[in-house]
């Protein structure tokens, strides 16, 4: 094998094409049961090489006339150019290669401070998020109207952002870990804890840990913990916790948010916080939960999509390439 390279042999290569070409199927008995050829384009033919990627794409392949509108591809051209004629921030690479694609320009300094004060204001909800969850009332969890669903997305990293695929609960260690109790049901799908019963005070309060898993397995744990607290009006933790978030956002001078992704923030605020009179409306727990992961998934959107073209700025120290946007 050392001799020829990971067993390619440059010499050998059109007879190896060969073979493979040789045993594509090429009529209706060479597939299983139950399967057949894509129509169109249908079966290849003996000396068909459509599947070979080594070998550039022909006009035929990469051209359909009688899809072709003149005006849309002047348009699509012009909106090229115009790209390309942007050179503060993007580079078009491969005029000589045609192998055409947009590249971040090394060294330029974006404004980050809108994406900052969201990455902030978000990071500051997110720690609200897992500290109400210490402290939830068993009175809440039995109330069907607003199911109290537990908030991946204040625990998850940003590589996997994403809702989990299942959720599960055990008894902390703290709490000598097991089964959680009976009287305590977490819903795999959706991660919504509830009560099936009042469990007795003996019992309280006590600590669960949620795990989130993906595809690759388990992600994150979030830790949760139910009272036999009574909180009633203002005195309820999560509205207690929701002014000085509020306040934050509707401060300028603390949280300067682009102007657009302030606007788009203000009715979901609004669910939860009355500026006229700086006070936190009256929520049920789950409703309260709902609106603030809502702002929490806006606020990290906000901050993803500045902070992704700040990130390009530190190329030139090292790191991988820019992002590639082709243009065709």
């Amino acid at each position: 094998h050392s001799k020829v390279g990971h067993d390619f042999a440059p010499e050998a290569i059109e007879q190896t094409l060969g073979q493979i070409r040789s045993g594509w199927p090429k009529q209706p008995q060479d597939y299983p049961k139950g399967f057949a050829v894509a129509s169109p384009p249908g079966f290849c033919w003996a000396e068909c090489d459509c599947m070979d990627d080594q070998r550039p794409q022909r006009a035929w392949e990469t051209r359909k006339n009688w899809l072709e509108d003149p005006t849309r591809s002047s348009a699509v051209n012009a909106a090229i150019q115009a790209f390309s004629g942007q050179t503060q921030f993007v580079r078009r690479r491969g005029q000589v290669s045609r192998m055409c694609y947009f590249e971040t320009s090394q060294g330029s300094h974006h404004d980050r401070t809108n994406a900052q004060a969201a990455l902030e204001l978000a990071s500051a909800l997110q720690r609200t998020l897992q500290a109400v969850l210490l402290q939830l009332p068993a009175t809440s969890l039995i109330a069907e109207s607003d199911p109290v669903r537990i908030p991946a997305r204040a625990f998850l990293a940003e590589d996997s952002d994403y809702e989990p695929l299942r959720f599960s609960a055990s008894l902390a260690s703290s709490a000598g870990g097991g089964p959680i109790p009976d009287w305590a049901q977490l819903d795999a799908d959706t991660g919504t804890l509830s009560l099936t019963t009042q469990p007795p005070l003996s019992e309280l309060p006590v600590q669960m840990q949620v795990e989130f898993r993906h595809a690759e397995g388990a992600v994150a744990v979030a830790t949760c913990g139910i009272t036999a607290e009574r909180p009633t009006g203002s005195s309820t933790p999560w509205l207690m916790a929701t002014v000085p978030i509020a306040q934050r956002y509707h401060d300028p001078s603390r949280c300067p948010l682009e102007r657009g992704i302030r606007v788009a923030l203000v009715e979901h605020f609004n669910e939860v916080y009355d500026v006229a009179k700086r006070v936190a409306r009256e929520r049920p727990l789950g409703a309260w939960l709902e609106t603030m992961t809502r702002i929490l998934r806006l606020l990290r959107s906000a901050a993803g999509a500045g902070l992704a073209l700040g990130a390009h700025t530190s190329r030139s120290t090292g790191g991988p390439p820019a992002p590639r946007t082709p243009t065709r």
